[in-house]
């Protein structure tokens, strides 16, 4: 993600104007990303800003950080920059006192001379780039990334993408060049080929919740492998297609973590699917907590791209899985690095400081 982005929102948002400023002693073992003034009428501030895809589990250390520069900086106001920050993370963050900026224009600022609490003006990421440019993270294009982190080690044609994602050949083309001009693919004779999978997972991590996902919590007195079992014999009496997601699909290659929540994909949710849950489980609806959680997906059909076991209790792929691990609360980030370490890293063949620069990304 560009830093521009965040300048760009900034100068909006407090009406000032902003320069990128020379590096201070030290920058590098810091980790401070961009260095500006921030003049606003006849005062100016300098800002350090550290940029991540999200902010991660441990507000404390970031606020330590944020601590550790100024007291080498006394001068200097410390911002975490992320792409996207839920209302949950900006509560933590304000909590800690993490001064932030997301790029939907929500911003938290906090010092001696200078305060800024702005919710957001519904600045979104797309905005700040031209019309023209794909969303290679929208629910269309994100097919284009799938077949390539499915298949990092081939090169691919656009018609080949086209045809495997099911999607036009145009449409393709311009998701390729979006993808080529952020670095994430490179495109040489013999195709189109991943190049920098790490940024890409960081960047459609900050990009996507599992809480886009349309959910329908139930409460049901069943211990969890009966419920599974249970829920998709139902949503399929109903002629559902399902997919285990999040702890549940975990729990099919590793033995992580006492729980007793299940998630399910479904790709359509109808009144007779419905009904046959509440008949078959005796499940009831709650609009908070619960132990089943069934969600129609964000992605819609390209949640099924890469999916294992369709045939039986299937699960999503592991990309899939991973992103919907990253931000979900209960152990989820744990989840996440286990499946990195054990899956996804030597699939796209990462190595040590790859798999720590993916970790330290995206907040693991």
């Amino acid at each position: 993600m560009d830093i521009k982005a965040f300048q760009s929102v900034l100068e909006r948002a407090l009406s000032a104007k902003m320069r990128v400023a020379k590096s201070r002693d030290d920058a590098v073992q810091r980790r401070v990303d961009a260095w500006y003034d921030l003049k606003i009428g006849h005062k100016s501030w300098p800002l350090a800003i550290e940029q991540k895809s999200s902010p991660g589990p441990a507000p404390a250390q970031i606020k330590a950080h944020q601590r550790a520069l100024q007291s080498a900086f006394p001068d200097v106001i410390p911002i975490l920059a992320v792409p996207r920050l839920s209302r949950r993370e900006r509560k933590v963050l304000r909590t800690a006192g993490v001064n932030f900026v997301d790029l939907s224009g929500n911003i938290a600022i906090r010092s001696e001379d200078l305060v800024a609490a702005i919710e957001g003006a519904d600045v979104s990421w797309k905005d700040t780039h031209r019309k023209s440019r794909r969303n290679p993270f929208s629910k269309k294009a994100s097919m284009v990334a799938r077949t390539l982190l499915e298949h990092p080690s081939r090169p691919w044609g656009v018609r080949e993408i086209s045809d495997e994602g099911s999607i036009s050949v145009g449409y393709t083309s311009e998701v390729l060049q979006t993808l080529v001009k952020d670095g994430y693919v490179a495109e040489a004779a013999e195709g189109f080929r991943l190049s920098d999978p790490v940024s890409l997972l960081k960047d459609w991590s900050a990009a996507y919740r599992w809480e886009d996902n349309e959910i329908h919590s139930y409460v049901a007195a069943f211990g969890k492998h009966e419920l599974t079992v249970g829920t998709f014999h139902a949503l399929r009496s109903a002629g559902a297609r399902c997919l285990l997601t999040l702890l549940s699909a975990v729990d099919r290659e590793f033995s992580f973590v006492e729980h007793d929540q299940v998630h399910i994909y479904v790709d359509k949710f109808s009144n007779a699917a419905k009904n046959s849950i509440r008949s078959r489980l005796h499940a009831e609806p709650v609009a908070r907590g619960g132990n089943l959680h069934i969600m129609r997906p964000y992605y819609g059909d390209a949640v099924w791209y890469g999916s294992v076991g369709v045939n039986e209790i299937g699960s999503v792929s592991d990309i899939q899985l991973f992103l919907d691990l990253i931000h979900y609360p209960v152990r989820g980030a744990e989840a996440a690095e286990l499946l990195l370490r054990k899956r996804i890293a030597p699939r796209l063949g990462l190595n040590r400081d790859q798999v720590r620069s993916l970790r330290e990304g995206v907040g693991l």
